[in-house]
């Protein structure tokens, strides 16, 4: 039987097949099921406080007391505020309600830490990035190309791959240990192992890449052009034949390397 003066209140959200029910002022949450047609009680919690109000989701499920709010999820403990309510938004901040202070707002922590790049000038920055074998390859506002461990915190090396090439915006990898580095007015191929760059003369800014198994495809603003990946007279047939229909445009698809000559230098 209930107790004399005490109060019922069903929490208006299930978590899965249960229902919740606090009764005040015995601070006690009833865990209830709902079986054919009979609701069975299969589960209580006792709490020293007053029970102000059930905070369920399916994310969490929160008894707020006021003498403190208890998770039931994983027994994550909130004292001194009094709350009423804890809602968490698709962010992943948690919103309290207190009886004391109002509206309250926990933001979501940063899940990523802020890594202080050696060798990286106070004037420049990192615009692009890509992975290369467990190390980052950094590309900079100031045209730095640069191989980073975040392991050792070591600069594998720093290339500046032209006085005049302006940031690095764009690295795309082509092979295993190939890349294409796009700035802002020239376009490289960068060979890790080999420690070699290439400028692909003709190859402007850079807008977009792709490649298979036969050539490397890139559309610029000077043009479409067709890397082979092999030095190929067949090859370079093959590719012709079948781009063909798109060579009488006013900005025609030229096949390197009859169309310009790359100039080559090693890292430094």
């Amino acid at each position: 039987m209930p107790a004399p003066g005490s109060v019922y209140i069903v929490a208006p959200n299930t978590y899965k097949d249960t229902v919740y029910m606090m009764a005040n002022p015995a601070g006690v949450v009833k865990k209830l099921l709902l079986q054919n047609d009979t609701v069975k009680q299969h589960g209580q919690l006792k709490f020293n406080g007053f029970i102000n109000t059930l905070s369920i989701t399916s994310a969490n499920q929160w008894i707020n007391t006021n003498d403190g709010s208890y998770s039931l999820k994983n027994g994550e403990k909130i004292s001194g505020y009094n709350l009423s309510d804890i809602v968490t938004d698709t962010e992943g901040n948690r919103w309290f309600s207190s009886l004391f202070y109002g509206l309250l707002i926990q933001p979501k922590k940063d899940f990523a830490n802020k890594t202080v790049i050696p060798a990286l000038a106070d004037n420049d920055l990192v615009v692009s990035i890509r992975s290369y074998k467990n190390q980052l390859l950094l590309g900079t506002q100031q045209g730095y190309l640069m191989l980073y461990d975040p392991v050792s915190k070591n600069i594998g090396f720093k290339l500046k791959v032209s006085p005049a090439a302006g940031s690095i915006y764009n690295i795309t990898a082509i092979s295993p240990d190939e890349y294409i580095v796009g700035c802002a007015i020239t376009t490289y191929k960068v060979n890790i192992p080999a420690q070699t760059v290439t400028e692909l003369v003709s190859i402007k800014t850079v807008k977009q890449l792709s490649y298979d198994d036969k050539a490397v495809y890139v559309a610029s603003t000077s043009g479409v052009f067709i890397l082979p990946k092999e030095k190929s007279e067949q090859l370079n047939k093959q590719l012709g034949a079948a781009f063909g229909q798109c060579l009488n445009t006013a900005r025609p698809i030229i096949i390197f390397p009859a169309a310009a000559q790359p100039r080559h230098c090693l890292f430094p």
